[in-house]
């Protein structure tokens, strides 16, 4: 792993590699905590991640090789908010949260 540093000694880009080809790249703010975080799998695959300052997620985006994905959106205490997904056959999906996290609403797309 690579690290650089601001003035105190604290990380502030973290990158990292997999003997087998994956890796990540992560920005952190000045307590350590991380705010973005990209990744790669060694067969493909990807996500991008921001967090807040409380290192909880926000938005989540993920890729397959196959061509399938989503993105996650959720609040500032872990609880979704939207999801939207794709399926590699063209399936898709989207889905809205009350703010209690309880599924409100839905939509699945059939492939054209």
């Amino acid at each position: 792993m690579v690290t650089t540093m601001n003035g105190k000694g604290q990380d502030l880009v973290r990158l990292g590699v997999s003997m087998g080809g994956g890796g990540f790249v992560a920005t952190l703010n000045g307590k350590g905590q991380e705010f973005v975080t990209l990744g790669v799998t060694t067969g493909g695959e990807g996500t991008v991640t921001t967090l807040n300052g409380k290192g909880q997620k926000l938005v989540m985006l993920a890729v397959a090789t196959g061509g399938g994905g989503t993105i996650r959106t959720k609040d500032g205490k872990g609880q979704d908010l939207v999801r939207i997904g794709v399926a590699t056959d063209g399936m898709g999906l989207v889905r809205a949260y009350d703010p209690t996290g309880r599924y409100g609403f839905g939509e699945l797309a059939p492939r054209n």
